[in-house]
């Protein structure tokens, strides 16, 4: 069953994941708020739906539509994602809330409409884009990790609930990718008060997020963050490799510089709180 249903499609990894996945002959679902943004994968052979991953009703219809016109599913790719630079004492009950919607209960409803179908079919697989925030938090970061962590407490538990129903699913965890993610994530911290006890922290995110954009910054930690950051396409064919594969792993981390990242949650909370302090 090779067709595909991606959610955020409009930029970044999710435009370039479909644009993967069609290229492998998969017919594409590519998804977005705003079909606008998305006009341009019609005339290129693509399917595209509206689609806010916190409305359920958008998402019934996303995946019935689906499965009505090629009587099944095979890939749902929840690649939607939002994320609010704030410390955790300025972050507001709304604004953690709102990472949530979109980060873990939206891959929740996706998954949700998406199961009946791949456990009658006996196959399918669920991909859940998360992060290496998800494994590892980070000062400033603290919402969006905290909504990636419980993303992979969700997979880890789904993958066992269903592996015997042929379902498989998978965890992507990107760490810096050169997408427009970045830039909206700058353009919330400078919507910080300049007065905020932590506005030496905000300075250093956006720092940071301008490495990410720039593939390069000023001082060594934003230039080292520039030059681990991978394309959009890289994370894109790991996902495709991943969904054709008939025995894929649980998680999947981009790159060398990545993995190494990640391994950071292993180290003494002592060693990772001095690790940061030397960093903002």
């Amino acid at each position: 069953m090779r067709t595909a249903l991606i959610t955020g499609c409009s930029s970044g990894i999710g435009r370039a994941t479909a644009e993967r996945f069609h290229r492998n002959g998969w017919t594409v679902y590519a998804t977005a708020r705003d079909t606008d943004d998305i006009a341009d994968l019609t005339e290129r052979g693509m399917e595209t739906v509206e689609l806010d991953v916190t409305e359920d009703d958008d998402v019934e219809n996303a995946v019935g539509r689906v499965v009505d016109e090629n009587r099944g599913i095979g890939c749902v790719v929840n690649n939607a994602g939002y994320g609010e630079a704030a410390a955790v004492e300025d972050l507001t009950v709304e604004e953690l809330h709102a990472q949530f919607e979109v980060n873990t209960y939206g891959p929740h409803r996706l998954a949700r409409a998406a199961l009946p179908y791949m456990r009658e079919q006996h196959e399918g697989t669920v991909v859940n884009m998360s992060s290496v925030g998800g494994r590892l938090s980070q000062p400033g970061l603290g919402g969006y990790c905290a909504s990636k962590f419980a993303l992979e407490a969700l997979s880890d538990a789904l993958r066992s609930e269903v592996r015997g129903f042929g379902v498989d699913v998978v965890l992507v965890e990107p760490g810096p990718v050169r997408t427009p993610f970045g830039d909206k994530a700058e353009e919330k911290v400078k919507e910080r008060p300049d007065d905020s006890p932590y506005a030496d922290l905000y300075e250093r995110v956006g720092e940071f997020n301008q490495g990410v954009s720039d593939e390069g910054g000023d001082d060594i930690a934003t230039h080292l963050m520039g030059k681990i950051t991978v394309p959009p396409q890289r994370v894109a064919e790991t996902v495709v490799e991943a969904v054709e594969d008939d025995d894929p792993k649980a998680r999947y981390k981009i790159s060398v510089p990545h993995r190494m990242m990640a391994m950071g949650r292993y180290l003494p909370s002592e060693v990772r709180d001095r690790i940061y302090d030397t960093m903002i």
